[in-house]
């Protein structure tokens, strides 16, 4: 019996919307149950008060945050929308066409890779703001949108950032593919929360600071490591008062992708303060162990973050090996190529004492 692949991406997604339907029945009810619970659906005066003086000013009442991460529907048709605003400037992209229009058919090409794969959940169309009056120049915005990716894991990926300033909020639409330079797909999971995360760690690289206490979940997800393993290493570092043991992933992340092998990603990793060994078992290695210097405890690479397993890392510096070869080859084309044209030139130019 073969494998009927449409068939199964069909079921998928027909489970997909089960689930989202049934979550969104839930938070009916406990929308219901909170509103019966707070007085049967009745606000008081100053609730309701408070109600109108916040409504208009969007996700930012009540809070003050560098840069406000929102997802948005329709992802495979968020670049077109991006470019419709009146004020609509492209801030960088790595993809060759200029325009929505023009980038319509490598959207289409992307997702024709992966057709088990809905085009509205590869690719994904987000947005990043800032606070009224407090815009970015369009050079913070670029850098804003690498580290934002980065921090997402999804350099290398296809994508398109768009600045909107026609609204009091300066903000920035990235629409960006899920498709991975090396065929793998990046994981959609928890997207929300690590997209925020993303969005703090970007606003820190650029030095932007909060003047009122960030959200909670933003600084937790950013600032406090994502695995059990890590979170117990610095809770158990607090109360043995030893040093913190824990590993911030954009310092490995930054190693690895100017990596052509393991001794250069263990010296890069060196310069940051950060011991590289293999893990082995029965003499076959199975990971990789990481450790800050100084500190005597070693965490495994898949606990920092499932990018630094050990496949993971052999794929990502095959990939590093195949990108500066290639940029070698085309280097050394582009000198033939030079060489043979000023040969030609020399020989189309005739000595003085031949003209008689």
């Amino acid at each position: 019996m073969t494998f009927d692949q449409a068939a199964w991406a069909r079921d998928q997604r027909a489970s997909a919307r089960a689930d989202r339907k049934l979550a969104a029945e839930k938070r009916r009810r406990d929308s219901a149950s909170a509103r019966a619970g707070a007085g049967g659906g009745r606000r008081s005066r100053s609730r309701s008060t408070a109600g109108r003086a916040t409504r208009g000013q969007g996700s930012w009442a009540g809070r003050t945050v560098p840069l406000l991460y929102k997802k948005h529907e329709g992802a495979a048709r968020g670049d077109a929308y991006a470019e419709k605003a009146v004020r609509a400037e492209l801030i960088c992209t790595n993809m060759l066409g200029r325009n929505a229009a023009e980038r319509a058919e490598e959207w289409r090409l992307n997702c024709s890779r992966h057709p088990q794969v809905d085009p509205d959940r590869l690719i994904v169309h987000c947005s990043l703001s800032r606070p009224t009056g407090h815009p970015l120049s369009l050079e913070d915005w670029k850098r804003a949108v690498e580290n934002f990716l980065a921090a997402l894991g999804a350099l290398g990926a296809d994508f398109a950032a768009t600045r909107h300033t026609e609204t009091p909020n300066d903000h920035a639409h990235i629409t960006y593919s899920r498709s991975l330079p090396d065929g793998r797909i990046l994981s959609d999971s928890n997207d929300f929360w690590r997209g925020r995360a993303a969005a703090y760690e970007a606003a820190r690289s650029l030095g932007l600071l909060v003047e009122v206490e960030a959200p909670h979940d933003a600084r937790r997800a950013a600032a406090t490591p994502t695995s059990d393993r890590m979170v117990n290493a610095r809770r158990r570092a607090a109360r043995r008062g030893t040093q913190d043991s824990s590993i911030d992933p954009a310092h490995v992340r930054e190693a690895l992708l100017s990596a052509r092998s393991l001794d250069s990603f263990a010296a890069d990793l060196h310069a940051h303060g950060i011991e590289l060994k293999p893990a082995v078992k029965n003499g076959r290695t199975t990971g990789l162990l990481l450790r800050q210097l100084g500190s005597e405890e070693w965490l495994a690479g898949s606990s920092i973050s499932r990018e630094f397993s050990l496949q993971r890392v052999q794929a990502q510096i095959e990939l590093n090996r195949q990108t500066i070869l290639k940029r070698e080859r085309e280097l050394l084309v582009e000198r033939q190529r030079a060489g043979i044209e000023r040969q030609r030139q020399a020989q189309h130019v005739q000595h003085p004492r031949d003209r008689y």
